[in-house]
């Protein structure tokens, strides 16, 4: 008994293969950002984008059945893996753990690999599909420049610039599931800030962000030490091992030309500087943190952590991965030689400018600065999310409202 030959119409030929190749594409265009997370994520991107490419040529110049069913079980796993990813989150063994956040590029990606299942399905049934439609060249012409313009446009985004460290709104945000994996952040509204401030009150300062009338964006971290992925704790054990045992007290730090800009503030510490710094933001530089935190007012206060003051309105890539929560200040309170408190509108710890200047200090406006904190003194690497922004070993530190 003669076998029916399997010869797909070309117009289905071809949709399919245009859907394939922007998948793969996509995947592509995303190896190197997911291979800071985690080299097998990136290994893993990289595997799915040839594939589809290589699938995309194979239905253009020979499909066949097993090769059609092929391509529809794959993309089946692609698209499962993603939506275990959304509500699950991988396994800690991808180096990759917590739940992601669904953004444009990956939704989109998702979408062509629906629309792969869904026309493949409808090859196998229906191999002639479209063949006998009135100027089915113009349909499939429509659709395939629809898929162009859309995977351009997205590859395109600022968002997709920045996949792993996303930013909404000018926010840098994460989620997850958990207290072990992932970022909640939450804001502040601030009130107007003060006029004019020197370089140097700017440099004496915990943190920056607009000196502008704002809303103040502040990201909570829940991912712990142990829980980070390898990439990323490779990464925090260089801190570590450079920065971890250096100084352990803040006598220890002043020898070596550090001086206190900060009282040993609620939940933050007390912030020491380099002397010789005129400007405190600059490039992320993994091992020259601009900041060191200690947990006390005095020379014996116990080393507790670093921190990084990056120049810019949006957050950098930092760590390895997306777990790092990045967080901006638009001004200070400046009083006594030094910073007493933060300024946050209704803060039940913080000062709001108009607080601040009732209470006899100044408003110190900061410029559009990112800031992070990394707690791995010994007694602090444990005891809270290692880039938390507070650390609640420090709740006994200067609360102005508290403690006035």
């Amino acid at each position: 008994m003669a076998t029916t030959k399997f010869e797909p119409s070309p117009a289905m030929r071809w949709m399919l293969a245009a859907l394939s190749f922007a998948a793969g594409v996509i995947h592509l265009v995303m190896v190197p950002q997911h291979a800071q997370e985690s080299m097998r994520i990136g290994l893993s991107f990289a595997a799915a984008g040839w594939f589809q490419i290589a699938f995309g040529i194979a239905v253009v110049v020979r499909p066949t059945r097993g090769w059609i069913r092929v391509g529809i079980l794959a993309n089946v796993v692609f698209v499962a893996t993603w939506a275990f990813s959304r509500t699950v989150g991988l396994p800690d063994w991808t180096g990759a753990g917590g739940i992601e956040k669904t953004k444009a590029v990956d939704a989109l990606c998702v979408g062509f690999e629906i629309a792969i299942i869904v026309v493949a399905a409808a090859v196998l049934v229906t191999p002639r599909l479209l063949e006998r439609w009135t100027r089915p060249a113009f349909v499939v012409g429509v659709v395939i420049g629809g898929i162009l313009v859309a995977t351009t446009a997205v590859l395109a985004s600022p968002s997709t610039a920045n996949h792993v460290h996303d930013e909404a709104a000018g926010a840098h945000v994460h989620t997850a599931p958990d207290v072990a994996l992932g970022h909640a952040a939450h804001t502040h509204d601030l009130g107007a800030s003060a006029s004019s401030a020197s370089s140097a009150s700017s440099a004496s300062s915990s943190s920056s962000s607009s000196a502008s009338p704002s809303v103040h964006h502040h990201n909570e971290s829940t991912v712990t030490y142990d829980h980070l992925p390898s990439a990323t704790k490779a990464q925090v054990d260089e801190v570590i091992a450079d920065w971890g045992t250096k100084y352990a007290t803040a006598a220890d730090a002043m020898k070596d030309g550090w001086v206190k800009a900060t009282r040993d503030l609620y939940g933050i510490g007390a912030h020491y500087v380099r002397t010789n710094i005129v400007g405190l933001s600059a490039p992320f530089d993994l091992d020259q943190p601009n900041i060191l935190l200690f947990d006390g007012e005095g020379p014996d206060a116990k080393f507790a952590g670093v921190s990084y003051i990056v120049g810019g309105a949006r957050a950098p890539t930092g760590f390895a991965g997306s777990f790092d929560a990045w967080h901006s200040h638009t001004s200070v309170c400046f009083k006594d030689g030094t910073v007493v408190s933060l300024n946050e509108l209704d803060s039940p710890i913080w000062y709001s400018e108009p607080e601040c200047v009732a209470a006899g200090g100044s408003v110190i406006p900061l410029a559009s600065d990112q800031m992070l904190h990394v707690w791995i003194g010994p007694d602090y690497i444990n005891g809270a999310p290692i880039f938390a922004h507070d650390h609640p070993k420090l709740y006994n530190g200067y609360d102005p409202k508290r403690d006035n």
